[in-house]
């Protein structure tokens, strides 16, 4: 995956600040990412490389009082030097590992600012992944629900559906279930190409 985001942004590693985003963007997009708690998204902190967060940079010019020059004093002259700021847009959390096998990660949740959608932000996020992962890991799979938008996304992205599972079935409203049941797709990719499994 060699994607050049549309917008410039960085990808680092997050931290307990990012709690409040990564809440607010996962009820935001509930329906596609699920639901993690709050004890599940610490755990994801807590383990270091396995929650990433995407930010987009700004540059910003920082006005200065030119003091260079003598009767001139107090007059703003732009300075040159660009300051960035990030404002997170997207975010990542993975495992290195899944089903206890050594070889295979799992992409649990991805999710971008609605705003910043075909901005390749989600691809720029799965490419920073693969970078961090431990040597051994060839393999990546995620489970996506089979009426997302996202499997496109998945697709592009080199993944290959492999198996089906019928999903959760709704939710339950006056003593029945509402929703149906959703069906699942098993995405699986090989971190690098050529790698053997």
């Amino acid at each position: 995956i060699k994607p050049e985001p549309r917008l410039p942004i960085t990808v680092r590693v997050a931290t307990e600040r990012d709690l409040p985003f990564i809440d607010a963007l996962e009820k935001k997009h509930g329906k596609a990412v699920g639901f993690a708690s709050h004890k599940e998204l610490r755990s994801y902190l807590e383990q270091g490389q396995t929650a990433l967060i995407a930010e987009e940079v700004r540059d910003q010019r920082s006005e200065v009082r030119d003091q260079r020059s003598e009767g001139t004093a107090g007059v703003l002259t732009s300075d040159l030097r660009p300051l960035t700021s990030g404002m997170p847009i997207g975010y990542c959390l993975y495992r290195d590992r899944y089903m206890k096998r050594e070889d295979c990660g799992i992409v649990s949740h991805l999710a971008v600012d609605s705003s910043r959608h075909r901005g390749l932000v989600g691809a720029a996020l799965v490419q920073a992944m693969f970078e961090r992962l431990p040597y051994g890991v060839r393999l990546f799979c995620l489970w996506c629900a089979q009426d997302l938008e996202a499997n496109r996304f998945w697709g592009a992205l080199g993944f290959v559906p492999l198996a089906y599972r019928a999903g959760s079935r709704g939710k339950e409203h006056g003593g029945r279930r509402t929703g149906g049941t959703r069906v699942q797709i098993f995405w699986e990719r090989r971190v690098r190409d050529g790698d053997e499994c």
